[in-house]
Formats: structure tokens, sequence, C-alpha cells
């Protein structure tokens, strides 16, 4: 336990994926605290808010990343530093006697919020504890099982494939950014370290179907795929390249510990989210919370032992969401007396599986993470260039939806530069994932009859390069800038990106960040930390980026050349 850390603690997690990552997860559980993940990628503004927000006062982290701290007013335990371990190495290494509460906090997560602001969902060890157990089960684990580790820690999807793998002694395979530069890479990779089980977002799952020449891992068992509806043909595709697997669908909201239900998907049948979980009370409901016969769509509700405790410090907010259970049973650990109202849109089938069917409202998932169009048009909303902001989920794009901002600006004078001023403005405040793929300039919002904003009137976005129009083209110059921009250019698939882009605002995304910093390593022969290029604000910063490396590889070379004797 660290020094000054009581218990019951907020312990900020920052890492790039590591080892030490687990090592830092795990003693801040084992002290008796809990976890509140810091994606190092986020805008600085938002790990700030989500620092105060939990009022943390200490942050496990790597070296490499220490420096986003440095101004703050919080303890930095730095694990890969010398200093620390000796300091590590000279405590007692006898088992905590106090051990947390099933009741006691496990982690929080941050999820998008519709009011402006993420929201720290609270989740209590008990819930983990029943999804691993549940998990065990309906996937049929075996020690020999080796399960990958993709998800990003500050995505709930990590929980289960951590801790479902550790407390059943399977093992942990971190994945790498190599794997992660094509379909072919990804996997060789689960070959070479003979994975068996993994879970992906529908996005990535379908870019591994793309390519339908790689061969699949022959050491894979079992697929699992969360955080959206997969399309139908995907399924089918799927079975195609790997007849003898299995896959599933995992479904749950961050409000509960990960998964509500699971369900194996067949060729032959239609996508569907299958029975709840062990210890998992799951209810379909109208406006007045009155349950709905088979076939009928309404709310899904959700109640149990896997409930989160509610929203950190928004307590209007979770007595919205968190309502007491009509149907609670006193005694019955899945039926609690609160109830979860999730928002998404399902009905009963007849062989007892839950069919979804859409949201109620905006929220839409973009890459498995939950976003709410309200955050975003609230941050719009707050800028003093414009006088309105809409925004809106347009899914024209069959595999993945996309964002795109209407907006209208304060005054004309304004007009000229305010797509490229906004998604400045965006960029600072957003994680990637959340950043409009298109913003559109209008004088007016079309209205229908009754005076309210017809949605549907809005013009169509072109989700181009020539939404950037008003960002002047500025050609790279030397040959590790050409060969940047032409990387990230075939990468997004537009005809040319200049020194003055953005690589996000362009529709650049985790994913394609990790592609483009292998591309550049095997081009260019550098290393760029991924967490740099979700910093640079344009690809002129990402370009001083590869000079500041190609100027450090040559001199290593030169120094190494001296020791030689060769000069």
């Amino acid at each position: 336990r660290s020094e000054g850390a009581a218990k019951g603690s907020l312990i900020g997690l920052c890492f790039e994926r590591h080892i030490d990552m687990l090592v830092g997860m795990l003693g801040i559980l084992k002290a008796g605290c809990a976890y509140v993940p810091l994606d190092p990628t986020y805008p600085a503004s938002r790990r700030d808010y989500m620092m105060a927000d939990t009022g943390m006062s200490q942050v496990i982290t790597q070296s490499g990343l220490a420096g986003l701290f440095a101004d703050l007013d919080v303890t930095r335990i730095v694990l890969d530093d010398e200093t620390t371990a000796r300091r590590i190495a000279s405590l007692d290494m006898a088992r905590l006697d106090d051990k947390p509460s099933s009741d006691a906090l496990a982690y929080i997560i941050y999820t998008s919020g519709s009011t402006g602001q993420p929201k720290g969902v609270m989740v209590e060890h008990k819930g983990v504890v029943n999804l691993v157990l549940a998990l065990h089960e309906k996937y049929a684990l075996t020690a020999q099982d080796r399960i990958l580790q993709f998800a990003s820690v500050s995505f709930d999807m990590s929980v289960e494939e951590i801790f479902t793998s550790l407390c059943h002694g399977n093992t942990l395979v971190l994945r790498t950014d190599e794997c992660m530069a094509s379909a072919n890479a990804f996997w060789r990779y689960c070959e070479s370290m003979a994975v068996s089980v993994f879970n992906l977002p529908p996005v990535f799952f379908h870019e591994l179907l793309s390519d339908d020449v790689s061969p699949v891992a022959s050491s894979l068992r079992l697929v699992s795929v969360g955080g959206d509806k997969l399309p139908e043909q995907d399924i089918v595709s799927w079975y195609q390249r790997a007849p003898d697997s299995i896959l599933m669908t995992a479904y749950g909201p961050t409000e509960y510990s990960v998964n509500i239900s699971v369900a194996q998907l067949k060729a032959e049948a239609s996508f569907q989210i299958g029975k709840p979980l062990a210890n998992t009370a799951v209810y379909v409901l109208d406006e007045q919370l009155n349950t709905l016969p088979t076939g009928a769509v309404g709310e899904l509700c959700v109640s149990g032992v896997g409930l989160a405790r509610g929203y950190l410090n928004k307590p209007e907010q979770t007595a919205q969401q968190f309502v007491p259970n009509p149907y609670y049973e006193q005694g019955a650990v899945q039926h609690g007396a609160v109830l979860y109202r999730t928002g998404d849109l399902v009905r009963w089938l007849d062989n007892g599986n839950l069919d979804y069917v859409g949201r109620q409202d905006q929220q839409v998932k973009i890459r498995g993470f939950r976003v709410e169009p309200g955050e975003i048009e609230s941050l719009l909303n707050q800028s003093p260039l414009l006088s309105a902001a809409l925004v809106v989920v347009n899914k024209a794009q069959r595999h993945e939806a996309k964002l795109v901002a209407y907006v209208i600006a304060a005054s004309a004078e304004l007009e000229a530069d305010l797509v490229t001023e906004l998604q400045q403005y965006l960029a600072e405040r957003l994680p990637s994932y959340m950043l409009p793929s298109a913003i559109v300039s209008m004088t007016e919002f079309p209205l229908n009859s009754n005076g309210k904003i017809d949605r549907k009137a809005l013009p169509a976005p072109e989700f181009t390069m020539e939404r950037c129009d008003k960002v002047a083209y500025v050609a790279p110059q030397s040959p590790a800038h050409i060969t940047t921009c032409e990387i990230l250019a075939s990468l997004l698939g537009v005809d040319k990106v200049g020194l003055d882009d953005n690589f996000f605002v362009l529709g650049g995304h985790s994913i394609l960040a990790m592609k483009a910093i292998m591309a550049i390593k095997q081009a260019i022969g550098i290393d760029i930390n991924i967490v740099n290029l979700f910093e640079a604000q344009s690809v002129r910063e990402l370009c001083v980026l590869v000079d500041a490396e190609l100027l450090r590889k040559q001199l290593e070379e030169t120094e190494e050349f001296e020791e030689e004797g060769v000069f």
C-alpha cells in the first residue's frame, strides 16, 4: 500500500500497454483502493477533469508518461524508475491481511455524458467477480487458453480480458503496436503467441475479414465481438474463414460490470444478444416500467449483482438512470432493489434470447466506445464562434457510424475559418473517437411545421478531404516529410495530406494511428511514440517529431562509429 493512500482511495493509472500496467492495477486493488484509467492519448483537459472529479492525489505511471503530470498537484509513482524500484524492494513483502469487501469499489471508468462532461461509473468488486465466474463457464475456459488483451484499459472490455484470464490461471497475452499494422500482422502475432481467445470491437473484426488472404491463427478457438451490433454478413464471412471456431457476442453497458448477456452466433441465424448472465435480471419495459410480452419492443432495464454504484459526483444523473426496481424480490440476488435504465431498445424472442433493436436516444457506439452527441454539442455551444450547434449520427457507412456537427457562426465575419478553428477547438478537448467526421457550416437550420429542427432535412456531409478545404494545402518538402504524408493519406483513403492538416480531424482513429506508427517505422526506420501522435495538433508537428527521431538516430550512429574508432 503506497504511503498516504487510505483504504478506498481512487488511484490514477496511466500506462501504455505494458506488464507494469497490470502490476499497477493489481497493486491498487490489493491495497484496497480503486483504479481510475487515465488514457495518455486523451487531451490534457479531459484527463485533468477526471483527476479533479475523483479528487485523486496519486497516479501510478511509467517514466515516458510521468511528464503528463509534472505541473499537477499529484504524487507520481513511476514503476520503471530506479528510485521507485528501490523503495518497493525495501518494503515489507508480507501479504496484506485486510482485504477489500465485495461492496468495495474496484474501478471507475469514464464514459461520455450528455450534459457536456464525461461521467465516472463506479463498479464494485462483486460485479467483477460475478463476471469472471460467469464468463469462465460461458467460454468454457481451460488452463491451456491464452487470452489476448486487446482493449484499452479506459474501455471496460479490458476488465473482462484481464481478470477473466488472471483469476483462472489462463495466460494473458498483451497485444503489441506491431501486430496492429495489418490483418496479416495481427494473425501472425496471434499464431506466434498461440492465442486461443480474444474479444474485438466490430470495426476491427470487420477489418480482419476484409483481408481474405491472410490465414486465421490456427490456435484460435473462440472469438467474442462486443461493443456494438455485428452485421450478419460478417458472421457468415467469419464462419467461411474459420468454420471450426466459436463466434460469440457480449452485450452490456459500462453501468453493469461489462456484460449483461452473451450469445453464440450462428451463420444461419440472425444476430441476437443472448440470455442474461448468472445473477443478472433483465426486463423489457415500457415507459411506465411495465413488462412487455415476447416480441414487443421496449427499453432494456437490468438489475443484479453486477450493477454499478452509480455516477461519481452526479446524484441527479444517477437518480435518472438508477431507479427503484418495482420487481425487487427480497433475498433474490439478481432482482436487486435498484434498476438501471439502459436506453437500449430490445425484445424477447421465442427462444428466450434478447434481440437488439436500437437506441431510444442519439447515443452511438464509435469503435466500441459509447458516445453521447450531446457532450460534443454542449462543447460546441460553449464556443464564442458559434450561435448554434447540432451533432447528429450519420449511419450511411455500413460498418461504422460517423458523427457530424452542423454549426451556425456567431457572425458572418467568423465564417471564413470556422471549420478549421472548430476542428482545433474540439481536438484539444475530446478523445479522437469523439471528433466529428465532418463539420458543416450553415446559415440556419431547417425547421419542420412545428418550428423544431428538421434533422431529416439537414444536408448530407462529405466524408472526404473537401470538408477541409478551408485549410490551405501545404506540401511536404523533405523526403521524410513526403513519406510521412503519403503514409497518412494512404491510411485515410484521401488523395493527399498537407502539413497543416490534422490526422484525427481527417478521420484518423486509434487503430489507424497504430498502423501509421508502424508504417513510419518500416519506411523511415524510426520509432514514434503513439502518445506523441495523439498530442500532435497537425501533421507538421508530427513531422517535427520525425525529424527529431532521425537526428537522434544519426547521433547514436555517430557515437557508435566514434567508439569503434571509425572517426
